[in-house]
């Protein structure tokens, strides 16, 4: 049988540039010397038609990198990739535009894989439908949660009839129902021959979904086999790297990251290089670059009026100008150093700035949002989230890899709720996923209704010392648990195993097999999710 998806010595490298000065500057350069970032280093590996392939691994394996490549939205640096049939990439936001409304967005994307008009009208009732976001359809999708830009961008995917579907991480902010129903649209493609790739930090959801897992570790394949086998070399891996202590952790961290960085020169050995060939690059160096400025300033004396007069205004402001002052050794106290880490913010609200200064608030953060560590700055990190970036305080994020796969038992927290809850907790537990109506009319006893800082709507109902919050849709996201009993012995024991922890240690981040769990030791309560 043929390969469908067929890679071969497959390579990526993406050039580091401390300035975007520097990216100009390279253009023109003869001897292009530069640091690079080897995110994929000589994968091969053959995939056939109707398989369902999981990819895993660990924060900065280069799982997107891939996912990119298998999508062709990114070509290879060196190696061969043949895909035989036409892919399509599902993540978060893929290919949506924020300014455009979820309908308009349904035609664009359908014009961008080569539907005409008559067939985006035949399959928009399906997509609509399928992605169940009501009269959203209609707003602009920055008015979107991630769960609605997910299923969106799914729906569209999956009705477009991509020979490969490719799915990155869009499954991990759906609720329950809409898992459900992209497992059973993953079925109906495998039955009609499709391949699909299932990229996912949750070993579990890829274990259900998949037939063969590739295991990638720093830009290497790590192993490609049944799914039972690598989950379990998966499994031993992470609980060796947990029991590693903090130190351990970074020196291994560090020691794969040196391998994928690499310094690149693209001429002669710079021992063999002669004093001519230097003076030689520099010389045509010099003469590009004083072509390219005397290009740009043809191009701006065109549109001035009196050229000539501006020019000598220009120059005599330039010499009357007073220059700044360098003190020797201020800029190597500030130091760059290139980072590409995914992270996570590991405190309550972080503060995201413009500028390196920390001055000009941007956003916030909450806890436990994931964030892509670019470089560090002194002091500072320049991170990437959401399609936007800026500087938080390197104390903030959290560089080290969670343990996804530790859970504790729903049965495990029932010791440190209140009485009230404790006693009924399983009953409370059923009407997550509920609609509103549902919920309000079944409980009595409100005590509150409101909206968050967030837009979601909450019941209280202090008697039980819990609280129902609602997403856009009208569906009960959250759980919220109050007055819960911080100094009970077990608290320990959750604290232990508990996915992530803020720096001040009062905030920890723990997982069920179904929900994603909040403990705020300073607030005493506990916030369940459903994953």
């Amino acid at each position: 049988m043929k390969p469908v998806v067929k890679f071969n010595n497959v390579s990526k490298r993406y050039s580091l540039f401390k300035k975007k000065s520097d990216q100009l500057l390279d253009i023109f350069s003869v001897k292009k010397s530069r640091k690079s970032f080897s995110a994929l280093s000589n994968i091969s590996f053959e995939v056939y038609e109707g398989e369902v392939i999981g990819v895993i691994g660990t924060n900065g394996s280069g799982k997107s990198t891939l996912s990119n490549l298998l999508a062709q939205v990114a070509p290879p640096t060196t190696g061969d990739v043949q895909i035989q049939g036409e892919p399509t990439l599902v993540a978060i936001s893929a290919g949506l535009n924020n300014h455009l409304s979820g309908l308009e967005n349904i035609e664009l994307k359908c014009l961008m894989h080569g539907l005409n008009k008559k067939e985006i009208a035949e399959v928009t009732p399906a997509i609509i439908d399928f992605a169940d976001i009501g009269e959203f359809i209609h707003q602009p999708i920055k008015n979107y949660s991630s769960g609605m830009k997910s299923r969106l961008g799914f729906a569209i995917s999956v009705h477009i009839n991509p020979d490969i579907l490719v799915v990155d991480e869009a499954l991990s902010v759906g609720d329950s129902t809409f898992h459900q129903k992209c497992v059973d649209k993953f079925s109906e493609f495998k039955e009609q021959g499709k391949t699909i790739f299932f990229i996912s930090h949750s070993l579990s959801q890829v274990k259900t979904i998949t037939d063969r897992i590739i295991w990638m570790n720093y830009g290497s394949i790590e192993m490609f086999d049944d799914k039972d086998k690598v989950a379990k070399e998966y499994n031993e891996f992470i609980k060796w790297f947990n029991q590693l202590s903090k130190k351990e952790q970074k020196e291994y961290k560090n020691s794969k990251l040196k391998q994928q960085m690499s310094q690149q020169a693209f001429e002669s050995d710079p021992v063999q290089r002669t004093q001519k060939n230097k003076k030689s690059s520099l010389m045509t160096f010099a003469q590009i670059a004083a072509l390219l400025l005397f290009f740009i300033m043809s191009t701006l004396l065109m549109f001035i009026d009196r050229p000539v007069d501006a020019l000598i205004g220009n120059t005599t402001s330039a010499i009357n100008e007073k220059s700044e002052p360098v003190i020797e050794g201020e800029e190597e106290s500030v130091r760059e150093q290139s980072i590409y880490e995914e992270g996570y913010i590991v405190s309550k609200e972080v503060k995201v700035y413009s500028d390196t200064e920390l001055t000009k608030e941007v956003d916030q953060l909450p806890f436990t949002t994931e964030v892509f560590v670019e470089k560090k700055i002194g002091e500072q990190y320049l991170i990437s989230y959401k399609s936007s970036n800026g500087y938080v305080s390197e104390e903030t994020v959290e560089t080290s890899t969670p343990n996804f796969e530790q859970q504790v038992s729903l049965e495990n927290f029932t010791t440190v709720f209140p009485n009230a809850f404790a006693t009924s907790y399983e009953y409370f537990f059923a009407f997550m996923n509920a609609d509103y109506d549902e919920v309000k009319s079944t409980f009595n006893g409100l005590t509150d209704e409101r909206e968050n800082e967030i837009g979601q709507t909450v019941l209280v109902y202090d008697s039980e010392n819990m609280a129902f919050k609602f997403n856009e849709e009208g569906v009960s996201e959250e759980i919220e648990v109050n007055n819960i009993d911080v100094n009970d012995s077990s608290i320990e024991d959750l604290i232990s195993s508990a996915v992530l922890s803020s720096k001040d240690e009062s905030l920890h981040y723990l997982q069920t097999n179904k929900h994603n769990v909040l403990l705020n030791l300073n607030q005493e309560k506990l916030t369940f999710s459903l994953k």
